[in-house]
């Protein structure tokens, strides 16, 4: 079944500016969808020994590309679990917030959800397109083989580019998102006292009417601080 084409309004919100810093990850989910999806041709490359030696490079560059990204990982995983420890100490204070305290925590949750999505698929390895047994295998039936070698090499380094560009821009979001995390915990702290986080330890630390007027008795102690009359 063909799908409705989105409505202009509705693409050029999800592609603005202001969509994206707010929700990096979904708007990088979109954009990667919507307009990386297409590697870059390879043009026409004369075929001569210092094309071919190129070609052949831009393979092993893009392979180490997609290495690096790899190994940003475990480091972005590191960073989102502290920031995650922040905010499930923040959270235990729910019970005793009001809502303006569980509207910060509520979106300090929300992008702490979204920033584990990357590093999660950044911990096992990626798919990468390189040259294998079977391109050696034709190649050697080939003519030409060093050429078609080379031409096979820059087609699969085209793939694993826009594989790159579409993790650098999820890389993106999700180091925007711990951060977003992080400083509405730090608002929620500095505003505690407006929060109402400690809303009920300051009425339970703070005494009402201990002190009752009866006739005929000097003082009496309040019947709920559970004294006797004097």
């Amino acid at each position: 079944m063909k799908r409705s084409p989105m409505p202009a309004w509705l693409r050029a919100v999800l592609l603005s500016d202001p969509f994206w810093r707010l929700l990096p990850t979904p708007a990088i989910v979109y954009l990667n969808r919507a307009l990386v999806t297409t590697p870059v041709e390879v043009p026409a490359i004369p075929k001569s020994e210092w094309s071919q030696r190129e070609r052949r490079a831009l393979l092993n560059r893009s392979e180490d590309r997609l290495r690096n990204i790899e190994g940003k990982g475990p480091g972005l995983a590191a960073v989102t679990a502290v920031v995650a420890a922040a905010v499930l100490l923040a959270l235990t204070g729910w019970g005793e917030s009001e809502w303006l305290a569980r509207v910060l925590l509520a979106l300090a949750s929300l992008y702490l959800a979204l920033s584990i999505c990357t590093p999660l698929y950044l911990v096992g390895p990626l798919t990468r397109n390189t040259l294998t047994v079977e391109d050696l295998q034709q190649a050697a039936g080939d003519p030409d083989p060093d050429e078609l070698l080379a031409q096979k090499s820059a087609e699969y380094a085209a793939r694993n580019d826009l594989q790159n560009i579409r993790l650098a821009n999820h890389l993106d979001a999700a180091r925007r998102e711990p951060s977003y995390a992080l400083a509405l915990v730090i608002v929620w702290a500095l505003l505690v006292p407006v929060t109402g986080v400690l809303r009920l330890e300051r009425a339970a630390s703070k005494p009402s009417a201990p002190w009752t007027h009866v006739p005929g008795v000097r003082r009496h102690w309040s019947p709920r601080l559970g004294s006797e009359g004097q």
